[in-house]
């Protein structure tokens, strides 16, 4: 019997390509191991694109009159689910921590509007914000732009992995 024989072989054939797929598996396995590769390449990825404060004193909301913004793109390979976790403070104090402030881009804006949210699923490469109400009996749209950088830490999750961004 040749290795043709054993190749064309309905049973031997199946064998064989278990074979070649445990050992495909396995090294698969020791790379992951080694290197965290699988974990790694599918780990959840935001990234802040911009940063903004908007005083919103003279609109419709009265409640949280100067909101500072982050913009974040999703730059996984797959879909992930955004909520707001945390916020600690540095030079900036809040005048209440609201963790649904997020809205997700959409071709026509953001959206839900004119409200927010306290979640958004992101498709790869799509953007969402969210805002953090600063307390504006102590701050100003421009003391706040000069504090850009120290303002505080705002910690978003990202299908369960917490990514904090310096504002």
């Amino acid at each position: 019997m040749t290795f043709h024989d054993i190749w064309n072989d309905p049973v031997w054939s199946k064998v064989i390509g278990g074979l070649i797929v445990i050992a495909v598996s396995g090294i698969l396995g020791l790379l992951g191991k080694v290197s965290g590769f699988p974990k790694r390449f599918w780990q959840p990825a935001l990234r802040k694109t911009h940063a903004y404060v908007s005083d919103q004193s003279e609109t419709a909301d009265i409640e949280y009159p100067l909101k500072y913004y982050i913009e974040a793109i999703n730059d996984s390979r797959k879909c992930v689910a955004v909520r707001v976790s945390d916020y600690a403070s540095n030079a900036v104090t809040l005048q209440k921590f609201v963790p649904n402030t997020l809205q997700a881009m959409m071709p026509d804006g953001w959206h839900p509007r004119p409200n927010t949210t306290d979640s958004v699923a992101l498709l790869p490469n799509q953007r969402c914000r969210a805002w953090i109400g600063i307390d504006a009996t102590k701050f100003t749209k421009n003391q706040v732009e000069a504090l850009e950088g120290r303002i505080g830490t705002l910690t978003l999750t990202a299908n369960e992995k917490k990514i904090s961004f310096e504002l």
